[in-house]
C-alpha cells in the first residue's frame, strides 16, 4: 500500500512537470487551470469526507490553516454542490 505522503509526493512531482509543459504552451494553460479547479473541489471533497468520519471542524481548521468557520462554509457548499449534481463526496 502506498503511504499518503508517498502518493502526495508523486501528485506534486506530476504537477510540478505539467507546469513545465504548460509554461511553453498557452493551450496547455487551460488544462492546467482545470486541474488546479479540480483540485480545490478534490480538497472539498476531502474535507467533508474527514467530517463524515468524525474528525472536528477544529481538527480540520488546524490541519489547513484555516478557520472552523471556513471548514464549515467549505463542507456546506460542497454539500449543496453534491445535491445539485445528486452526486455523494465520493464521486
Amino acid at each position: 500500500m502506498v503511504e499518503n505522503t508517498d502518493y502526495a509526493g508523486f501528485v506534486r512531482r506530476t504537477l510540478k512537470a505539467f507546469v513545465k509543459r504548460a509554461s511553453d504552451d498557452p493551450e496547455a494553460l487551460v488544462l492546467l487551470k482545470n486541474v488546479a479547479d479540480e483540485a480545490a473541489d478534490a480538497l472539498n471533497r476531502a474535507i467533508v469526507g474527514c467530517s463524515d468520519s468524525g474528525y472536528s471542524y477544529g481538527e480540520i481548521a488546524s490541519r489547513l490553516g484555516i478557520t472552523r468557520q471556513a471548514v464549515q462554509q467549505r463542507i456546506e457548499r460542497q454539500r449543496d454542490l453534491d445535491a445539485r449534481r445528486d452526486v455523494g463526496p465520493d464521486a
